[in-house]
């Protein structure tokens, strides 16, 4: 096939022609790499090669751009990249995120799973299920959950229950409320029970 036109677009690419036909749009570095130039002959493999190319070029930097704004798990960088990309293409940008430590699924986990025990006060049970709504591995969000310390999570359920709900757990309607937060939060009933009672003792209130 011969090469009949080449134009830039305003997404900062070339549209390429071929016996007059449009074909892709490529990238300036492929471009500039492979000597484009109208006139030029080109096979069919070539130019699916050349586009193939292209098309990952394109990839890599949208992915590098995503990941300089927040952490993604490679699940969730290959949905984003799946929107725009062919899935082949998503999946190799995936692999070449990992290559370059760019994307870390399992320091991703350990790191989510500190900051939703601290931030967000999630119990254990619930950390793992939004780790493996993240595209996690289950496996992998399992060790994040176990290496938090227990007593971590203890104490946070307990600072959660004096801080949102102290100053109702002494009327019963507030403390079906608490029960019902903590409980979103993915705490079993024995552990809220037990929590609410250590803090109305310590308060020097009466559990009713």
């Amino acid at each position: 096939m011969e090469i009949t036109q080449i134009t830039p677009t305003q997404k900062g690419r070339y549209a390429l022609f071929a016996d007059g036909a449009f074909l892709f749009s490529v990238h300036p570095d492929i471009l500039a790499a492979a000597h484009l130039k109208v006139g030029d002959q080109l096979t069919v493999e070539r130019l699916e090669e050349l586009r193939v190319e292209s098309e990952f070029k394109i990839t890599k930097e949208r992915a590098l751009r995503l990941l300089g704004t927040r952490s993604y798990t490679a699940a969730q960088l290959r949905e984003r990249l799946e929107r725009y990309a062919e899935p082949d293409i998503a999946a190799q940008t995936v692999e070449r995120m990992e290559e370059l430590g760019l994307i870390d699924d399992e320091q991703y986990a350990l790191a989510c799973a500190r900051d939703l025990l601290r931030l967000k006060g999630y119990a254990p049970r619930r950390i793992y299920q939004e780790l493996c709504r993240r595209g996690i591995a289950q496996w992998m969000a399992q060790e994040a959950v176990d290496g938090l310390e227990e007593d971590q999570s203890d104490q946070r359920l307990l600072e959660l229950v004096r801080r949102k709900y102290g100053k109702s757990l002494g009327d019963p309607k507030g403390k079906q409320r608490a029960f019902q937060g903590l409980a979103r939060l993915g705490y079993g009933y024995e552990e809220i029970r037990r929590a609410i009672a250590q803090v109305l003792e310590e308060d020097g209130l009466e559990e009713e």
